[in-house]
């Protein structure tokens, strides 16, 4: 009888990681992912063509430090084992900080230096402008003096009088100007090199910081996700009935994901406040008390998206338990369809159904609306800003007193309170959201009744 060959095995191998394997240099300016790109340039890609996961942010990393995250905790606090024990929604967001703490902190310190670049830049532009308006001051103060220098048609005393009257005039302008410059002393060109390497390294800060977050929002996911699968294996027959083949579901899938959306914005939540407050001190350096104008409207605005944050945190936990109560719902009509089709009770557990699922839509499309009018606010708050804060300067200290350097600044630090009004709302909704999740996750893990061990 002939020996059956054995087929070789086909499957596509990744190649290796590039991010192993890449240096600092090419970590610091994104081009280990360079060949990548060009071969996505040329052809589509395939699955075999994305490099694999480097050692850190692999499965098997990631679950050995969830692993013994969960076990520390566990030694500091043996009672979240116990039945009906209170748990907290931050000892589970304590474990995802043991487990992946690094790159929280790298993407945080990215993030904060990046801070620091922006808040420089309208100074780096406003001390440009000045420079520049200098440069036409002493330009028309040269063509003045030449112009009276060739067309003396009065007598001596006069022309005289007129030169040192101008002389004057020029000579205060200049020193008005001059006083406007946050960086004297520098020259153009230096200052213009130093804002265009501050605006490069803005953007590299900025996508580090992002890189970062993101691959600790991934680990987190998959961390969450390896957890609920083993306890899922473990759990005995009565565990499975209170957290039931629907939650289960749930926290696999929607969890996880949700964790992950509300880790990645994580550092906006604390960070924006920051860079809001500084912009406005930045503010009241250039026009006095009328930046309390912009305080006052921001404070306005803070509050409403505050309320808008906290309906659409009540609004998510409706809908996620009604979720899971569809869910349920569905697994048991099909776990007992036969019985179903015996006594002909098709009509009433289809009601049951349609009747949990608008309860559910029902209050999705209040989270639409709430999250809608979270975008609204976020796009006319800097406009009102700006229009009310020029107004009220304009009324208080006469339209003269605007000049250009001044109006450039306080758009530039108006723009950087931009970001952080549009993101910090976002992420601190995501975040609250996602300690229901974290929450949720933590009790199904320390208090899931087990098979026990022989």
């Amino acid at each position: 009888m002939a020996t059956p060959t054995k087929t070789p095995d086909t499957t596509p191998i990744n190649p290796p990681s590039t991010l192993n394997q890449a240096t600092s240099c090419s970590i610091c300016t994104f081009t280990f992912m360079s060949s990548l790109i060009q071969l996505g340039h040329r052809r589509p890609l395939e699955k075999r063509d994305v490099p694999q996961l480097p050692h850190f942010d692999d499965s098997t990393m990631v679950d050995r430090q969830y692993q013994q995250a969960m076990a520390s905790i566990l030694n500091e606090q043996p009672h979240l084992t116990a039945p009906h024990s209170v748990f907290s929604a931050w000892t589970a967001v304590k474990i995802a900080v043991r487990a992946r703490g690094v790159q929280l902190f790298y993407g945080g310190f990215c993030l904060v230096l990046w801070s620091v670049c922006y808040a420089l830049q309208p100074l780096y532009i406003k001390a440009i402008l000045v420079e520049v308006q200098l440069k036409h001051l002493r330009l028309a103060a040269q063509e003045a003096l030449v112009h009276y220098n060739t067309n003396a048609t009065t007598s001596a005393a006069a022309t005289t009088s007129t030169v040192y009257h101008n002389a004057s005039y020029y000579l205060q302008a200049e020193t008005t100007l001059q006083s406007l410059n946050p960086l004297t002393g520098l020259p153009p060109l230096y200052l213009f090199f130093i804002c265009i390497l501050t605006g490069l390294c803005q953007v590299l800060l900025l996508n580090h910081a992002f890189f970062h977050m993101f691959r600790f929002g991934f680990s987190i996911r998959l961390g969450f996700m390896n957890k609920v699968w083993e306890k899922a294996l473990r759990l005995s027959s009565s565990g499975k009935l209170d957290p039931s083949m629907g939650n289960i579901q749930t926290l696999m899938a929607v969890d996880p994901m949700r964790i992950m959306g509300g880790a990645i914005g994580v550092h906006w939540v604390w960070l924006g406040p920051v860079l809001i407050i500084a912009a406005v001190f930045l503010m009241a350096i250039e026009i006095g008390l009328v930046s309390l104008v912009a305080v006052g409207i921001l404070l306005v605005i803070i509050v409403i998206q505050i309320n808008i944050v906290l309906k659409i945190k009540q609004t998510r936990r409706k809908l996620v338990s009604f979720t899971d109560k569809r869910i349920q719902l569905t697994n048991e009509i099909l776990t007992g369809i036969r019985m179903i089709k015996s006594y002909a009770w098709e009509e009433h557990a289809t009601l049951m159904v349609e009747e949990a699922r608008q309860q559910e839509l029902f209050h999705l499309k209040w989270l639409l609306y709430y999250l809608a009018g979270n975008a609204i606010v976020f796009f006319m708050a800097p406009i009102v800003i700006a229009v009310t804060t020029f107004s009220t300067y304009a009324a208080i200290y006469g339209s003269d007193q605007l000049n250009v350097p001044k109006v450039v600044a306080v758009l530039g630090y108006m723009n950087l309170m931009r970001l952080p009004m549009a993101l910090t709302p976002k992420m601190l909704g995501a975040f609250v959201d996602s300690l229901v999740s974290y929450k949720r996750l933590g009790v199904f893990l320390f208090q899931g009744d087990e098979v026990q061990r022989r």
